[in-house]
C-alpha cells in the first residue's frame, strides 16, 4: 500500500497528465480543423470540446472513485494546468487568426 505522500504525488501528476492530455488532444482536433471549412471547423471545435469533456469525466470518476486518488490534490492540479494549457490554445488560435489577416 502507498503511503499518503506518495498517493498526494500520484494524485498531483496524475492531474497535470489528464490536463496535458486534454490540451495535445485539443491541439490535434485544432490543426485538423483550421484548415477547413467554418462548418466543419466548428463542429470540430465543439465536437471536441464535447469529447473530451466526457473523456476528463469518465477518467476522474474512475481515478476518484475505483482507484481512490487523492481527489482534493487530483482535481486542484487538473484545474491549474488546465485553465494554463486552455490559454495555450487560445493563444493558438489567435495567432492562427493574425496570420490569416495578413
Amino acid at each position: 500500500m502507498l503511503n499518503e505522500d506518495a498517493v498526494s504525488r500520484w494524485s498531483l501528476w496524475t492531474g497535470i497528465g489528464i490536463s496535458f492530455l486534454n490540451t495535445i488532444i485539443g491541439f490535434a482536433i485544432l490543426s485538423w480543423g483550421i484548415n477547413r471549412s467554418n462548418k466543419s471547423f466548428l463542429i470540430s471545435v465543439y465536437g471536441g470540446m464535447i469529447f473530451r469533456f466526457l473523456l476528463i469525466f469518465a477518467l476522474l470518476f474512475i481515478l476518484i472513485g475505483a482507484l481512490q486518488a487523492e481527489m482534493i490534490t487530483l482535481i486542484s492540479s487538473f484545474m491549474i494546468t488546465y485553465f494554463l494549457f486552455l490559454g495555450l490554445e487560445v493563444l493558438q488560435i489567435h495567432k492562427y487568426a493574425e496570420m490569416q489577416k495578413d
